[in-house]
């Protein structure tokens, strides 16, 4: 959002833009809920519980970053065992009811260890870090915003992802249901900016970069030009065409309804999203803002 914001692409399109940041979905949706935004971007399982309940349409795939969530353990602690031996009994720090989570039971399933041979110990993101730095848990459920200073060390080890996981994690464009409906061509412009930029970091990944680190600095956030790189390359930034690929061909359902599957499995939701409609509604604000490209940047 501000990457299609500071590249004028919110304004090509004749949008005037005020980006509003929220520490998590649960608090975006609420604010949503209320008016107070029109459309953004949020992690699937808000996305899939908002569709279910306000008619929040997922309006394309913006991200998958299943080699973004990443188990990983202490060099020392691997020596001379298996991954699954160092799971029996293990302490995991993890972010409980979110796809950090669901990784970590795809993972779980891979080195063939049940969820009740493990201990979980629920932390927010910053803090499992640090307490895995400090020599808590036995395993931590982490990602690139937060695990550079894990991944840049000898002291620790990768030792599963989202890929090995066979886990896809989505995070995806979304539009408010009243925003569609009174401003279809607004929302369609809207997708239509976003796209462009993620278009802009695939095929510009250095100066994709180089923004990265002053959105970074424009947030308070201290983050250099390599850990800059690492956050963009682990994610897949989906292009238009290639989402509405995806919607048509069935594959963004498969990895949305997985993560609903994960959810009603574990407790978490009771009432199920109907992914098959959240997709369909999808598709058509897809469309027009495929229509209003090929009309405006043909």
């Amino acid at each position: 959002m501000w990457l299609a914001d500071k590249l004028g692409y919110f304004k090509d399109n004749g949008l005037s833009v005020d980006i509003q940041y929220y520490a998590s979905g649960a608090p975006a949706l609420e604010a949503g809920i209320s008016g107070a935004w029109q459309a953004g971007w949020i992690g699937a399982p808000p996305a899939l519980t908002a569709g279910l309940k306000t008619g929040l349409i997922s309006a394309g795939l913006q991200i998958e970053e299943g080699p973004n969530q990443v188990m990983m353990a202490r060099k020392k602690d691997m020596a001379g065992k298996t991954p699954a031996e160092l799971l029996k009994g293990a302490k995991v720090l993890v972010v409980v009811n979110s796809t950090s989570q669901q990784v970590l039971n795809g993972c779980l399933q891979k080195f063939g260890v049940s969820a009740s041979d493990i201990e979980v110990t629920p932390l927010e993101p910053p803090a499992i870090v640090q307490a895995f730095q400090a020599g808590q848990g036995t395993v931590a459920m982490t990602w690139s915003e937060v695990d550079y200073p894990l991944l840049e060390s000898d002291d620790y080890v990768k030792i599963c992802d989202g890929v090995e996981a066979g886990v896809k994690v989505y995070c995806t464009f979304i539009v408010q249901p009243t925003f569609w409906k009174d401003h279809p061509e607004q929302a369609a412009a809207y997708i239509d900016a976003a796209y462009r930029a993620n278009e802009y970091i695939t095929d510009h990944p250095d100066e994709a970069a180089t923004h990265l680190v002053e959105y970074y600095t424009s947030i308070g956030q201290s983050y250099n030009l390599e850990q800059a790189k690492l956050a963009l390359s682990l994610r897949t930034w989906y292009s238009l065409d290639q989402t509405i690929q995806e919607y048509e061909d069935g594959s963004a359902q498969k990895g949305l309804q997985a993560t609903e599957d994960y959810f009603i499995d574990s407790g978490t939701w009771t009432d199920k999203p109907d992914v098959g409609a959240i997709v369909k509604d999808g598709l058509e604000v897809l469309k027009a803002a495929k229509d209003y490209r090929d009309q405006h940047r043909s």
